[in-house]
Order: structure tokens, then C-alpha cells, then sequence
């Protein structure tokens, strides 16, 4: 089902309807389960008369209430299985429900009633970038990507947030997200295999390796020689002795020798066993994930080429993973101690199925990483389709190469605002040796346009849509420095933390310089904070010197209003502001911020007005 709705009180009708339509089924579920589950009882009930009534019994009576009991048996046994399958159903439409109470919460911004997503361990550049412009954490662009999320593709996502990519291969990203979001059908099965496999998906880096690794027991071939001798020994000794063909019970001593093997090379074989079932609830939720993505059709090229890479040749992804999941669940025999006892010292059944897991390690598992890099590519761009159909108004960005960076947005937004309460407003930075420095008195707004201007261009560089009426861009590295934080651990001082920061961006800069990579776009939210007013000025002209000559472009507030006169930025300074305006209230003076930017230096101040409002007096 393709939708197309042009405004969020859409989205959130849709989500409203879907949902009202899964709770139905739900209950009508819940309903059946109640009923199955008396009739369960009833059944069992039924056949624990008959077998009492057989034991206490003859004759003919006693064969009818065998007879009775028996089918009773198999009854509850078919009810309890079909008991299972509506319980699974009910599951999923419980899961369904869940999904669209997300998407409402998504909606409105609701960040309690939203699941923090699990940022990958990997990532561990750029946490500067992340933590100022609210990439991740609570209240961030990862809680609106939806909680159904691979590992892979979570991780993915995020790389794509923070690096500056080639217009092409943004372009070709676009056009999958402008398809996915119309179909919602996609995004909400999608999003239910990620329920499934439990949501927060774990690393598959140990299964890779295994995957990718020589196989140890196909490389023993005694090992293999010795399991298929001794694997139905006993059975087969056991038959000899009960026909009295062999006199002596040797089938017992088979058992000992299947268990001093065991005992032997059990840690060994385990540890794989291990390693594999890792990920074995995910392994069947992946064929689902591949079975899914192969069976859809898609126009762009991006996703015919991804779905490709699922199924090349013989080797299907969607068989192959469903298989390998069938054979690490035969492996679980290990965890029900008294049959499992019994069967491996009978048969060395760990033996056969580790052999089954290294066939399929040989011929399958160099196949692997591609189709989990396949699926995590499509989670990604799921993501950005999610955030994209959430948010109609949003519109797809020009990402383009061009010789000199620039940024052009036409009612620019913040991403994490509710659209009811966004106020927008017109930027542009550019072009080089030019910055955009913001003014304002306290809350007025300067930290949330630069956060705004950052995420926005982190979304376009990975491909998604953005928040604003029209926006233009080319790539640059995102550099920023907000939410810097003292250490005491390390002897770091606040003021010394942002000059390291600072340093850092300076570095950046240079390096695109020298290397060929795409300029910086910095923002820098009231640099240099922890030092006198001469001196910061003095170095805040020094750092935005070096920025300048390094072809970055960027923004910076500040209540410095002097930055705005200083002869060494001269020319290279495009100021605006925000301002405020109060009125009186019963209790004491009302401010009202509107949030949106006007040309030139701000020309108020609310300091002392704050602290009024604050109920603190100005006399001492």
C-alpha cells in the first residue's frame, strides 16, 4: 500500500486508523485465545476422566475409554498448537498496535513515551558532534527513527549523519527514501521484523567472524571419522545384544566411549555452538528482514542493486539464513540436561550438528557480511523514509558539488520541535571567508537556529529530507562546539576543554585544505565562555582568522556585539539576531520570544529583566 499525505494532521490520522484497525483484531484475538484456552482445559479435563474411567474399568467400557482418552489426547494436543499459532498472531498485532502508538508519540514529540535507541559501541569519532546537535541520546534524531532498527543499520545511519559524501551517492540515497516513504506498507512491515528480533539489536561482529573463519572440526578429519564410527554404535550394538546376536553388552561401553568424547572436545564444540546462537533469535527475524526486501519492487536503483546482493546466484539469503537458523536451534538439545545426556551418548549429536554448521560456514558464510551490509544500508535508508513520511512537509535538499561552499535555506526548521510550535526562519552562510554570527539576549533562540542549520545539513548529507521550505547545499564536514565539559579526572578546565575543541575544528579545517576533502561548516555556540571579555576577543578573531583563510563557512553566536566591528572581520561578517519583547502581567513583567531573525546586531538585552521575572531583587 503506497500513501501519499501532505500534512502531519495526515500522519497522524493514518496512524490513528491503524491503529483503531489492529486493536480490533486484538481484542477479537484476545477473544478467541479466551475461548481456546476454556476449551483447553474442557479437553483435558475430559481426558483425565477417561483414563481414570479406563483404569477402573473392563471389558468393553474399558476399550471405549481408552479409546476416548487417546483422542482426547490428540485433541488438546491440536488445540494447544493451534492455541500457539493465535497466540503468535495475537503477538503481532499487539506489536502493530505498539508501532503506531510510537509513530503518534513520534508525532507529537513525546520523548517519555518514546524507547532510546542504543547508539553502536563502534562510533566513537565525532561524539563532540553528536552530543551538541542531539544526533543521539534522549530528545534526539535517533528516537525518531523508530526502535526497530538493526545494529548495523543503527550504526550506519549515524556514519552517514556525520560524514560529508559525494553528491552522487546522495542522490542515488534520495530517490530510494522518496520511494519508501509513500509506502507505508514497507515501513511499518519493516519495522515489525524489528519488534520481532527484539528491537535493539546486538552486534553481529562475532557471528561475522565466525562466519568468515576456517571451520575445526571439517579440518580434523579423525574428528569426523570417529562421530560417524561411533555416532549409532550404540543403537546398533544394542539391537545386536537385544537378539542376542552379541552376548556381551557392548552397546554400554560404546556409550562411555561417545561420552569420554564428549567430555573431551564438548568445551570446544560448545563455544561455537555459542558464538552462533549469539545471534540465533535474530538469525530468523534476518531471513525476514531478506525475504521481505528481495520480495518488494522498487524503482530506484539503489534498492533493485541492494536487493541483488540478497540473492546472487545460489546464494539466496532469505534459504540460507532460515536454514542456518534451523540448524543452531537443533544445537539448544544441550540445554535440557537429561535428553540430551541420553542422545549424545547415543548418537554424539553435537558432532553431526557441528558438521551441519561448518558446511554451511564453508559454502554460506563468506556471503554473509554483504547481505548484512545490504540490510543495513536498507535500514538506513528505511530510517530517513520513516523520518521523511513522519514529516510531509519536509522537502528533499540540492545536494551538489560546487567550487565554493555555500548553504541556502528558505524557512529552515528544528528537526526536534513539534511542527505545531517550529518557528522557521531564512539562513544562508556563505560564501567562503564569510560567517554568519547570530546575536541575541538570553533564550532568545541562538542555540536552536545553529543546532537547526547542523542537523538539517547532517540530514542531507546522509540523504534525507530536511526541515525546511527549499534548501541548497554541498558537502562539508560538520564541526561543532557547544556543550563543552570540564574534567576533573583528566585536570581539563572548562576553558581549556573548548580551547582543545576549538583546536580541533582549526585542524579540521586546515586538513580539508591540504587533503582535498570538503570544507568545514562550523557552529560555535558562545565561544570562549570561560575568560575575560578582552581576551576572548581577541582569541575568538584569532580561531574565526584561521577558519576563514581554510574556506570554512559557519556561524557563530555570541553576546559579544563588538565581533560585528572588529577591523581584522571586517567584511566577512553577515550579522542578525533575535530580540524579545515584554509586557505586564499581574505578577510581575511577561517576555515573549516570536524566534525569528532579523538582519543587523541585536539591540536589547534581558539579563536584569530575568532575574526579575526570577523574583530575585535588583537591590542589595
Amino acid at each position: 500500500m503506497s500513501t501519499v499525505v501532505n500534512d502531519v494532521a495526515g500522519v497522524r490520522a493514518e496512524y490513528q486508523q491503524l491503529l483503531e484497525k489492529y486493536q480490533q483484531s486484538k481484542q477479537s484475538l484476545e477473544r478467541r485465545s479466551r475461548l481456546i484456552s476454556l476449551l483447553r482445559f474442557a479437553i483435558f479435563i475430559a481426558g483425565i476422566a477417561a483414563f481414570v474411567f479406563y483404569s477402573q474399568s473392563e471389558g468393553g467400557w474399558a476399550k471405549m475409554a481408552l479409546t476416548a482418552g487417546m483422542a482426547l489426547t490428540a485433541l488438546f494436543l491440536a488445540v494447544v498448537i493451534f492455541h500457539r499459532r493465535v497466540i503468535a498472531r495475537l503477538k503481532t498485532y499487539e506489536m502493530l498496535c505498539a508501532i503506531q502508538l510510537e509513530g503518534l508519540s513520534r508525532l507529537a514529540r513525546d520523548w517519555d513515551a518514546l524507547p532510546e535507541i542504543r547508539v553502536p559501541t563502534t562510533i566513537s569519532e565525532d561524539r563532540g558532534v553528536m552530543r551538541d546537535l542531539d544526533l543521539t541520546g534522549r530528545a534526539s534524531l535517533f528516537q525518531l527513527i523508530g526502535s526497530g532498527r538493526t545494529w548495523k543499520g543503527r550504526e550506519l545511519f549515524l556514519r552517514w549523519l556525520l560524514t560529508a559524501e559525494r553528491p552522487d551517492e546522495v542522490t542515488a540515497r534520495q530517490e530510494v527514501v522518496a520511494e519508501l516513504r509513500r509506502n507505508t506498507d514497507f515501513l511499518q512491515r519493516f519495522e515489525l521484523i524489528g519488534q520481532r528480533a527484539g528491537g535493539n539489536d546486538r552486534d553481529p561482529a562475532p557471528f561475522l567472524d565466525w562466519a568468515e573463519s576456517k571451520p575445526r572440526l571439517l579440518n580434523r578429519p579423525w574428528v569426523i571419522g570417529l562421530s560417524r564410527l561411533f555416532g549409532l554404535a550404540p543403537i546398533a550394538l544394542g539391537v545386536l545384544h537385544y537378539f542376542s546376536i552379541i552376548e556381551q553388552p557392548l552397546w554400554f561401553l560404546a556409550m562411555l566411549w561417545n561420552m569420554l568424547l564428549t567430555a573431551l572436545l564438548a568445551k570446544k564444540v560448545h563455544a561455537i555452538f555459542n558464538l552462533v546462537s549469539f545471534h540465533k533469535d535474530k538469525l530468523g527475524h534476518y531471513s525476514d528482514f531478506f525475504k521481505l526486501i528481495s520480495e518488494s519492487s522498487f524503482g530506484a536503483d539503489r534498492a533493485r542493486k541492494l536487493q541483488d546482493q540478497l540473492k546472487v546466484g545460489r546464494w539466496n539469503a532469505t534459504e540460507q539464513m532460515t536454514r542456518l537458523e534451523r540448524i543452531s536451534s537443533s544445537a539448544d538439545l544441550r540445554y535440557s540436561s537429561t535428553t540430551y545426556l541420553l542422545v549424545q551418548a547415543l548418537t554424539l549429536w553435537d558432532f553431526h550438528i557441528l558438521y551441519l554448521l561448518e558446511r554451511w560456514q564453508i559454502h554460506v558464510g563468506g556471503q554473509c557480511r554483504r547481505w548484512l551490509s545490504a540490510l543495513a544500508e536498507f535500514d538506513a535508508l528505511a530510517a530517513l523514509a520513516l523520518l521523511a513520511h513522519d514529516n510531509p512537509t519536509w522537502k528533499v535538499p540540492a545536494y551538489r558539488r560546487e567550487d565554493r561552499p555555500r548553504l541556502e535555506c528558505v524557512d529552515l526548521g528544528h528537526p526536534l520541535i513539534p511542527p505545531e510550535s517550529c518557528v522557521t526562519n531564512d539562513v544562508e552562510l556563505g560564501p567562503e571567508n564569510t560567517f554568519l554570527l547570530v546575536t541575541g539576549s538570553n533564550m532568545s533562540g541562538k542555540s536552536t537556529l545553529l543546532r537547526a542549520v547542523g542537523l538539517n545539513v547532517a540530514l542531507a548529507g546522509a540523504g534525507g529530507a530536511v526541515n525546511a521550505r527549499t534548501m541548497s547545499c554541498s558537502p562539508m564536514q560538520l564541526a561543532t562546539s557547544f556543550r563543552i565539559e570540564d574534567s576533573l579526572a583528566q585536570g581539563i578546565s572548562y576553558f581549556m576543554a573548548e580551547l582543545t575543541r576549538l583546536g580541533q575544528i582549526v585542524t579540521l579545517s586546515q586538513t580539508s585544505q591540504t587533503t582535498g576533502t570538503p570544507p568545514v561548516l562550523y557552529l560555535l555556540d558562545e565561544v570562549l565562555l570561560g575568560t575575560n571579555i578582552e581576551e576572548r576577543r581577541i582569541a575568538v578573531q584569532a580561531v574565526l582568522g584561521h577558519l576563514l583563510r581554510n574556506r570554512a563557512i559557519g556561524a557563530v553566536s555570541s553576546h559579544d556585539l563588538s565581533l560585528a566591528d572588529a577591523p581584522e572581520l571586517k567584511g566577512r561578517v553577515h550579522s542578525v539576531h533575535f530580540t524579545e519583547s515584554f509586557r505586564d502581567g499581574t505578577d510581575g513583567p511577561i517576555m515573549h520570544f516570536d524566534y525569528k531573525l532579523r538582519p543587523g546586531i541585536a539591540t536589547t538585552t534581558n539579563a536584569l529583566k530575568l532575574l526579575e521575572i526570577a523574583g530575585i531583587s535588583l537591590r542589595v
